[in-house]
């Protein structure tokens, strides 16, 4: 019965995801997977109850694309010329990994320079603003 399962969740990623390559910050290891990307999702900031919203990006993975890695901080993904940050791992049920994500400057859109914060893997952005 698994493998009915995992056969349709495959099949949902093939038309549903978005070919993407994910990132191990740590190592600089990168795997090709798909990736299901839902943009703009409302969710309630949570000390501030159903009243306030927050508009994210949330991605889901399937769990055997990355191998056995945890998704943390400061690992990217990439899907075409859109580049994302983990901010946190908000669901790991075994067989798909839900991340929260932030999005990570443009290629094009200034020069990237190493520095900033690198606890939170804040980069500094110089040139000019994007038009």
């Amino acid at each position: 019965m698994l493998a009915l399962f995992t056969g349709a969740a495959t099949d949902v990623y093939g038309v549903l995801g978005e070919e993407a390559v994910y990132t191990v910050a740590a190592t600089g290891t990168s795997v090709a997977l798909r990736a299901v990307i839902a943009r703009d999702v409302q969710s309630p900031i949570a000390p501030l109850g159903e009243l306030v919203q927050d508009r994210r990006t949330v991605i889901t993975v399937r769990a055997a694309a990355l191998a056995g890695h945890t998704p943390v901080l400061g690992d990217t993904l990439r899907c075409g010329s859109e580049v994302w940050k983990v901010l946190a791992l908000e669901q790991d049920d075994g067989y798909e990994i839900r991340l929260l994500v932030r999005a990570f400057p443009a290629v094009g859109r200034g020069t990237l320079r190493q520095g900033g914060n690198t606890a939170t893997g804040e980069l500094s952005q110089t040139g000019a603003p994007p038009p």
